[in-house]
């Protein structure tokens, strides 16, 4: 006969370990830096339109604001809302077709690290070419190239084609080498999609010591509470414009409630 209570005791250990995988996600703290005078962006009425269909779309609608060297800047708002062309438009990837942007220092953008991979080339070859596209020189890649590898754990794999990884493994070959950057100004996605456990904690620890270096972090999520955490400003985009630009809690209850009406 099967024992009940050791079935029951095998169960309630099963789910207890299903419980703690769960916990290990992206965990990080807001930052003790201190917010200086130092003007580290100023967007002045810029505007990027995107050409669909013969029509024009205008992804960002003269759009002001600025970043102090210190802040923690959480971007929310809706799918399409204007977030990633935002994001584009710091890094340099786009240029804005009206206004004006400044940044002052180095940008660095962890939002879909590795999609600039070449499917042909190795791992190593990829290293250089993912550095470049991210603009770093290709001496401080030569630098840290042992360290790219040995962080993303793919040593066996770096001389194989990239097209024989698996999308977790050009996440975290594209993660490595974007987090060796130490960038003045650190843009994040917070919904890491690195692969495993392990690594996704060991992401958050590099994360976690990169935005305590950085002179300021923009983090765009779709996570109100971790916005209300970790940041300092949060930025609501609605439509290409700036609805709402000041304390996290005051942006979250009123883009909630904005969310709330429409359902």
């Amino acid at each position: 006969m099967v024992n009940l209570k050791i079935l029951s005791n095998n169960i309630k250990l099963r789910s207890q370990k299903r419980k703690k995988r769960r916990k290990k996600k992206l965990d990080l703290n807001r930052t003790n830096a201190e917010i200086k005078d130092a003007i580290v962006i100023k967007a002045e009425n810029i505007s990027v339109a995107y050409n669909i269909k013969k029509e024009t779309f205008l992804a960002l609608k003269n759009v002001s604001f600025q970043i102090n060297e210190g802040e923690v800047i959480g971007i929310i708002g809706h799918n399409g809302a204007g977030k990633s062309t935002l994001c584009k438009v710091l890094t340099n990837i786009l240029a804005v077709d009206e206004g004006k942007i400044t940044v002052n220092g180095e940008t660095t953008s962890l939002l879909g690290y590795g999609t600039g991979f070449n499917a042909q080339l190795t791992g190593s070859d990829n290293i250089f070419l993912n550095g470049m596209l991210l603009g770093i020189p290709k001496q401080r890649v030569e630098k840290d190239y042992s360290e790219i590898v040995n962080f993303s754990g793919l040593e066996k794999f770096i001389d194989k084609p990239v097209k024989e990884y698996s999308s977790g493994m050009k996440a975290r070959l594209g993660f490595s080498i974007a987090a060796t950057l130490q960038p003045d100004i650190f843009i994040i996605d917070e919904a890491l999609s690195t692969g495993d456990a392990a690594f996704k904690q060991k992401a958050s620890e590099k994360i976690q010591d990169m935005m305590e270096k950085a002179k300021a972090v923009i983090i765009v999520s779709h996570s109100m509470s971790f916005v209300e955490k970790v940041c300092t400003r949060a930025i609501w985009f609605e439509r290409g414009q700036i609805k709402f630009d000041g304390d996290p809690k005051e942006a979250v209850n009123q883009y909630m409630m904005e969310v709330d009406s429409k359902e």
